[in-house]
């Protein structure tokens, strides 16, 4: 279809054609959802026509805050659309996640990234504006970094420190001290899951505690280095390390002495490959 396509017109077939996607989905759902766009921006959602209209505003200004965040990290394809699915029964959006592979789509309980296809995040209305608003920062940031190669940890922390940001932007600053519960929980079970990234899909307590762990990390980087230099770093992360050796060239430090700021003396760092 492309070859057929004057480069002039590229941006506006390709416009069109996620226009009629999204008006096929819409017809699959049922009549109170609706479409939006603002700018690049695109929401299909059976919200009142006030709840879209504000977070088609939110995630469109969401997109440009992570991207100045982050330092245009990432090259911007100006002809796709940023689009947000949302749905208003649980039931309707795991049946829709259900359509995709489980490599094709970052699952979570109410948004996700799909990337089987068209790139896009999904949602689920069951909360309020703000906490929606919240949960549509994270699964753009998820979105805005998928191009990257990075360790599940870097992944997730960014993702969250960056949705952060949007919604607060006084959260750019070192964590507060870890409960000495999950101190001791960290003590006791180690990192080779958490640089390994198996301890996120964990059925327990220590799911919720690698994600926290994760964003304190991040955090601890940018506090202790300047913004590029944190970027390079995701830049130049090596997944098969946990981001081991681009540490130690870029901070002068590895990850095993980073994580002692946060959890203290202890065998920390990531296992050798190899």
């Amino acid at each position: 279809m492309e070859a057929n396509v004057p480069p002039e017109k590229a941006d506006e077939v390709w416009s069109e054609f996620e226009l009629q996607w999204l008006e096929g989905l819409a017809d699959t759902m049922g009549s109170e959802y609706s479409i939006y766009r603002l700018g690049r921006t695109l929401l299909l959602s059976p919200q009142s026509e006030g709840e879209a209209g504000d977070l088609v505003r939110f995630a469109d200004r969401a997109w440009r805050n992570i991207n100045d965040f982050l330092l245009n990290l990432v090259p911007d394809d100006e002809e796709s659309s940023v689009v947000l699915v949302v749905f208003e029964e649980s039931e309707k959006y795991h049946s829709y996640l259900s359509h995709f592979a489980e490599d094709e789509h970052h699952a979570g309980v109410v948004g996700s990234v799909i990337w089987g296809g068209h790139e896009h995040v999904a949602l689920v209305n069951q909360l309020m504006p703000e906490d929606l608003e919240a949960v549509a920062a994270l699964e753009l940031a998820h979105l805005y970094i998928r191009p990257l190669d990075l360790p599940i940890w870097l992944n997730e922390g960014t993702a969250l420190l960056a949705g952060n940001m949007v919604i607060d932007s006084a959260r750019f600053r070192p964590g507060a001290d870890m409960p000495a519960d999950e101190l001791e929980r960290w003590h006791k079970r180690g990192l080779e899951g958490f640089w390994s990234g198996r301890s996120f899909d964990a059925a327990d307590e220590e799911q919720a505690d690698s994600f926290r762990l994760a964003e304190l990390l991040v955090r601890l980087v940018l506090w202790d280095h300047k913004k590029k230099k944190f970027v390079r770093y995701l830049q130049e992360v090596d997944n098969e390390d946990a981001g081991e050796s681009a540490a130690r060239e870029l901070f002068g430090r590895g990850l095993g002495e980073l994580v002692s700021e946060i959890l203290g003396p202890g065998e920390w760092s990531p296992p050798h490959n190899g």
